[in-house]
């Protein structure tokens, strides 16, 4: 992926993501706008909801049907190859942004600004960072060069109103006052591990002692633990795109784990791939394990690689 196009992905992920439109109690939502096919960047209403679509390359589709009464926000998605990134949704709300913006970020480890547009274009976006990219100083900046009606936050989050039509210019801002930070906070980044530990380590009396340490945040994030040698047992998707397993040591112990939303990206592909006599090293914070109780612990899962 180009490192430039990436900047400009992550630097602001502006889709406008917007309110469902609000509908008369009488409105026949059977009867309102037909199917509806987009494939450029744009927003716009179908049967009531607000949509909006966009992508930095590649081939990518949405489709909204001439839905029923019943499911007037049903659409859905076809991607082709050559796709970079793409976010587009139907009946979006203001609410969700910060969520969403705080998700990108950590996919694709870039700044993330998302904005909801009101339906006379006004945007209100939540952003979140990185390590290494003030994005609150650069808001700041941007407000005071008059891209903004009002705008704020701290490095690692920021709070901001856009104008009607000026979206675009916001973006070309940001973009270019970010690159240079971005590019070598992406360069420089790496997993710091505060400790490396036999299987056996993870326990819950451990968990106890790095939750004393806290409260964690962004300055002072939470440890972060390697255990290994393992090999990894009983692994699957369990929910929502989550990689789970057991982790067995040479040590003759084993700890439970879990990757959120790893399905069917290179590290979940990567655990759920792996022979039964394989080894690893397992990077991540660890938690309590509620569920079994006693002095059990799980970890976290934010890398692995091979022993």
């Amino acid at each position: 992926m180009n490192l430039k196009r990436s900047i400009f992905v992550a630097s602001i992920a502006i889709t406008a993501f917007g309110c469902a439109a609000e509908v008369a109690e009488d409105t026949d939502l059977a009867t309102v706008e037909s199917a509806l096919t987009v494939s450029s960047n744009q927003t716009g209403t179908n049967n009531g909801f607000f949509f909006t679509f966009w992508k930095d390359g590649g081939s990518v589709n949405m489709t909204m049907p001439d839905a029923p009464a019943q499911y007037p926000g049903n659409y859905g998605v076809s991607w082709g190859s050559g796709t970079y990134n793409f976010v587009g949704g139907k009946g979006w709300n203001p609410g969700v942004i910060g969520i969403v913006a705080g998700r990108m970020k950590d996919k694709l480890h870039r700044p993330t600004i998302v904005i909801a547009e009101d339906e006379d274009g006004t945007g209100k976006g939540s952003g979140r960072s990185i390590s290494g990219v003030d994005l609150g100083a650069a808001v700041l900046a941007a407000k005071d060069s008059g891209l903004l009606v009002a705008g704020g936050g701290h490095a690692m989050a920021a709070g901001l109103t856009v104008a009607p039509g000026g979206i675009e210019a916001l973006r070309a801002f940001l973009c270019e006052r970010l690159a240079r930070d971005v590019e070598q906070a992406v360069g420089a980044r790496a997993l710091l591990l505060d400790a490396a530990l036999a299987p056996g380590g993870v326990i819950g009396g451990l968990c106890d002692e790095l939750d004393g340490g806290g409260p964690y945040g962004a300055g002072w994030p939470s440890p972060r633990i390697a255990a290994g040698p393992a090999r990894l047992m009983r692994v699957g998707i369990v929910g929502n795109g989550h990689v789970r397993g057991l982790a067995c040591g040479d040590d003759g112990k084993s700890f439970k784990w879990i990757a959120f939303r790893s399905a069917e990206t290179p590290l979940g592909d990567m655990l759920l791939a792996s022979p039964a006599d394989k080894r690893w090293w397992l990077a991540g914070s660890i938690k309590r394990d509620e569920w079994n109780g006693g002095n059990a612990a799980e970890m976290h899962l934010d890398d692995a690689a091979a022993a």
